[in-house]
């Protein structure tokens, strides 16, 4: 499991030696040795990287192993820690961690609690962020609402590129974002609304919305536009309104005033005119009829489908952006699986994610233009 979260970069202290202890057998004192030696950690050490990947992969193993005797010890541990003045950040993501997805389901909030008491901003956090990322993405993937502040301080405010190289994704710091308000799923949008009129935040919120957004974040879009005046604002909230606004959306840009934008604003709106003009559902019929698959489906076997990739069971059983934008279906039923899909595709990680969610982005509001 370690291996999927391989360490940035730190060294370990050579590691304590841990009292014996009368109650506790070779297994527990075993697991509080190395404990000890999360708890050691300290500052870079290029050098040491693999030796300290090989110890830690030994150590998760370990603890599987050794499973029904290393989580009582696991959990008193994490408790204790939590509550000591000084705590360990690295011993608390580790094991809170572990615990999270190794535990009993009775665990996840002790974990979780672990979790909210880490301080993102100490260096041993900062170098470890791809597993502080996954521990978020777990958590908002469950939708606890308390996850939403942590995700603004963390990843909104500030920058976290991040990259994944199992699954070969290099995330800027939009995108990271994305990804862990698109894994809490509905609920993230609205949250994310009011932030667009905060200028330290409304460009970073608008590039997140062109993802996971809808055309009941168009009024507000509409207003960061006249609000800031400002080219890298106009340009991302163009894009959003013509990828996620819909019909309104493209009609909020056909009818919006050249004079209030500031001039380079108004040139762009301007050239984009006519292209704004032709979007429609014959644009976007002939933009799905380039995807491959199936041209046509039964309604049966295609509402199947969609249910499945809600529920992650679709399998190699793959959905055709051609047949959803002919299907007989009613917009509004394919628009609510399509966002169930995408809720679900969010909240996993794989190497096809961020390609899958564009594709189906493109396929919902290409739906809105539909008569039917």
């Amino acid at each position: 499991m370690w291996n999927s979260l391989r360490l940035a970069a730190f060294a370990i202290a050579a590691c304590i030696a841990v009292p014996a202890l009368a109650q506790a057998g070779p297994v527990e004192q075993e697991v509080l040795k190395r404990l000890d030696a999360m708890r050691a950690v300290q500052a870079v050490d290029k050098a040491r990287i693999d030796e300290v990947n090989r110890q830690m992969d030994d150590t998760w193993k370990y603890f599987d192993t050794n499973r029904a005797k290393s989580l009582p010890v696991l959990r008193n541990e994490l408790s204790g820690e939590i509550r000591r003045p000084g705590h360990s950040q690295f011993m608390m993501l580790v094991t809170g961690f572990y615990l999270y997805t190794h535990g009993d389901a009775s665990d996840a909030e002790l974990a979780k609690t672990a979790l909210f008491a880490i301080d993102a901003s100490t260096p041993i956090i900062r170098l470890n962020m791809p597993q502080y990322f996954y521990f978020v993405h777990a958590v908002a993937s469950e939708h606890d609402e308390r996850i939403l502040p942590l995700i603004d301080a963390v990843f909104l405010d500030k920058k976290v590129p991040l990259v994944i190289p199992e699954y070969a994704l290099n995330l800027d710091e939009s995108l990271t974002c994305m990804l862990l308000y698109g894994a809490y799923g509905e609920g993230a949008e609205e949250h994310l609304q009011p932030f667009l009129q905060n200028p330290a935040r409304v460009r970073k919120v608008l590039e997140i919305l062109i993802w996971i957004g809808s055309p009941a974040s168009n009024t507000a879009v509409l207003g960061a536009i006249r609000a800031s005046r400002d080219i890298e604002v106009t340009a991302r909230a163009t894009a959003f309104l013509m990828q996620a606004g819909g019909p309104e959306g493209r009609d909020i840009l056909l009818k919006l005033d050249p004079a209030g934008l500031d001039p380079q604003s108004a040139d762009v709106l301007n050239k984009s005119r006519s292209h704004v003009q032709a979007v429609s559902a014959g644009w976007y019929k002939g933009l799905l009829d380039r995807f491959p698959g199936a041209t046509t489906m039964p309604d049966a076997e295609l509402r199947k489908r969609l249910a499945a990739t809600a529920k992650g069971t679709a399998g190699d059983q793959a959905l055709s952006p051609r047949a959803i934008f002919a299907s007989n279906i009613p917009k509004e039923e394919l628009i609510a699986g399509l966002v169930a899909s995408r809720n679900t595709m969010l909240m996993h990680l794989y190497d096809q994610v961020l390609q899958d969610v564009r594709t189906t982005d493109t396929v919902i509001n290409g739906l809105r233009f539909r008569d039917h």
